[in-house]
């Protein structure tokens, strides 16, 4: 079994899984359901970063990086969570001054970071990857 490379908030990533399920109809894994599982490879519970990235008018709203693996339980992810929006570095912007979380739910954090001119925000959450059907 190979190890993971570690993104910057010190999760281990889950090796790639292969193709998206598209528009399929999807059914969810148990709470609880552990990443890397003998049924659930690939499956279970993941960070996302929602930001903005880009420069002028090429600025975008969107997933980055991409998901990581964030543990065993619903519950090891929120803390996850909650310590990546404390500490993960947006691409905007480029010299932090303050930020400010927000829990928005059990599953979602809202950061804005002030910046010398201006304020960016992101939005770092749980989400259940799911089996498509």
């Amino acid at each position: 079994m190979t190890t993971a490379p570690t993104p910057p908030w010190g999760t281990p990533t889950a090796p790639s899984s292969g193709g998206r399920p598209g528009g399929r109809t999807t059914q969810p894994l148990p709470t609880g359901a552990r990443p890397g599982g003998p049924q659930a490879e690939g499956l279970g519970f993941f960070l996302i970063v929602e930001q903005l990235t880009g420069s002028g008018e090429g600025m975008v709203w969107r997933v980055d990086p991409a998901p990581q693996a964030a543990g065993p339980t619903r519950q090891a992810a929120r803390e996850q969570a909650f310590f990546l929006a404390q500490t993960f570095r947006p691409a905007h912007p480029f010299s932090p001054q303050d930020r400010t979380v927000y829990r928005i739910d059990d599953d979602t954090y809202l950061v804005i970071v002030t910046g010398m001119t201006k304020s960016f925000h992101f939005r770092v959450s749980v989400g259940e990857r799911m089996r498509p059907v």
